[in-house]
Formats: structure tokens, sequence, C-alpha cells
């Protein structure tokens, strides 16, 4: 994470909020519809195992079976667990429930609790349904889950979209965002790097400063404090070229002065030499203050040329 730049780190950052912010917005409404789709069925199922038979056994217009699209899934299981079709007066209930035999033992064992329980048919269709016992049998009552999973799935399929292009819009939008606001932090490098690129040894390049647009913001401050170290590192730099400057003048001026006296003592020391007519101590006492003077002259040459 550390490797990452602080514009991804931003970015990441908005993005995983957005989607924490939309996946739990997601869930609680998925959860809060399919709690009432649900408890809506359950409440029509409770409502038919109140006098069952009268309920789904409503006379049509004759003899025949019942509209489907009135008539609830419903089923006759016997002591045994067979199953029969339900049939009322005059017609025969349309839309039979057909179970496995587990799922027929289930309903037989609860006969008699208004509580709906969910459970699957032999083609795999869902239901909410109820058991009464009806004339030494069991009467099987359940309605379709379908539509409300069709919402459901419609929901959550929205939601997915919906959370795709939320992401997708916030890390766009905060990609250019992080880049819009730290384009002050990228001035400041721009500085220090020309800086640094044209660094000279008498302070050459330490004129540049930093745009600072608005002192009250984080990036304001630092290029103030960025201003405030360059200020101080250029007058550092002047002083301590200003002191070279004064040494090399210094020693120039030295070894200048000190060379004309040491070129005219080794003059005079050889022109006597020359002339002759000296004792043997008095020669090599001339001879060693020529060999002095010498020396005392390369020196001099050596403090020049340093």
């Amino acid at each position: 994470m550390n490797r990452l730049s602080l514009r991804t780190r931003l970015v990441a950052v908005a993005v995983a909020l957005v989607a924490f912010a939309v996946t739990a917005t997601g869930a609680a409404t998925y959860v809060a519809l399919r709690t009432y789709l649900y408890g809506r069925i359950d409440q029509q199922v409770s409502d038919l195992a109140v006098d069952p038979l009268h309920r789904i056994c409503t006379p049509g217009n004759g003899p025949g079976e019942a509209s489907p699209l009135q008539a609830p899934y419903a089923t006759v299981i016997d002591h045994t667990g067979a199953q029969g079709t339900v049939v009322c007066p005059g017609f025969r209930l349309a839309r039979t429930l057909a179970l496995s035999p587990a799922d027929a033992s289930r309903l037989a064992a609860v006969a008699g609790e208004t509580q709906p329980f969910g459970l699957r048919d032999t083609r795999g269709a869902s239901y909410r349904a109820v058991a009464q016992p009806v004339q030494g049998d069991v009467l099987a009552i359940a309605l379709p889950t379908s539509e409300a999973d069709g919402t459901l799935g419609r929901l959550l399929g929205l939601e997915l979209v919906v959370g795709a292009v939320a992401l997708i819009g916030t890390g766009v939008v905060g990609a250019a965002g992080v880049r819009l606001g730290m384009r002050p932090l990228d001035r400041v490098t721009r500085t220090a790097r020309t800086v640094a690129a044209e660094l000279g040894p008498d302070g050459r390049g330490l004129d540049r400063r930093v745009p600072v647009v608005d002192p009250h913001t984080e990036v304001g401050q630092l290029s103030e404090a960025v201003n405030t170290m360059l200020d101080a590192v250029e007058r550092e730099y002047a002083a301590r070229w200003e002191s070279e400057q004064r040494m090399r003048r210094f020693l120039a001026d030295a070894s200048h002065e000190l060379r004309t006296p040491l070129t005219s003592l080794r003059g005079y020391a050889e022109l006597v030499r020359l002339r002759g007519g000296l004792d043997e101590q008095a020669a090599d006492s001339l001879r060693r203050i020529e060999s002095e003077g010498t020396r005392m002259s390369r020196l001099v040459e050596d403090l020049l040329t340093l």
C-alpha cells in the first residue's frame, strides 16, 4: 500500500467508501423489500388457512375447473402420505400442488400451525405454504413466490448496475478531482527539481519560488514553508559565497605581496654571491639564504594556486 502514490490511495479510499455505502444501502433495501413481499404472501396464506375449503372452493359459473388466476395451489395428503387433487362442489381446483414425499410428510407433521414456511414443488418452484387438517386428511395450501422473487431479482440487478455506475463514476470523478487538487503539489515538485538541476556553487537557481495560491490550505502552507526554506538556503549560499570570495582575494593579495620581497631577496643574494670575494662562511650563508628564498617562493606559488 505504501508503494502506491497519494493520488491512487485517495481515489481508492473514495471508491471503497462509495462501495461500502452502496452495498449497505442495497442490502438494507433488498432485505426490507423481501421482508415486506414475503410478509404479504404469508399473510395471504394465513388467511387461506382459516376455513380453507370455503376460501379455496369458491364456485364458478358451473362445473369445471377454477380459474388459475383465482385459486391458490393446494393438495390433499391422506394418512398414507399420498397426494390428491382438491375437489370442490361443482368444479375441480385447477392449480394442484405437486410435492415430493418428504415435503408431503413434512406438511402433514405440522398440520394445524398457522405460520407459513417455504418449500419447493417437484418442478423446483418456490412457495409459502401452510397445512390444515380437514375431514381426516391434511389440506396443504400454498402461494407461489415467483412474482416476489422476480421483483427482488430485478431490484438486485438494478442495484448492481447502479453500484457499478457509482463506483466507476467515483473512480473517474475522484481521479480528476484529486489530480486537480494535487496541482499545487506538482508545482512544488517542479520547483524543487528545477532548483536542484540549476543549483550552482554561488547559489544560482535558488531565486525560484513556488506560487502560493491560498495560504489557508495545507498545500498553500507547504508552498510557504518551501519558499521560506529557499530564502534561508539562498541567504546561506550568498554568505558562504561572499566568504569564499574574500578568502580568495586575501590569498591572492597575500601571495602577490609575498612574491615581490622574496624575489628581491633571492635576486640580491644571488648578485652578492656572483660578485665573489667572500669567504667560505659568507658564501655558505648566501647559498642558504638563496635556497630558503627559493623554497618560500614555491610555498607562495602553491598558496596562490590553492
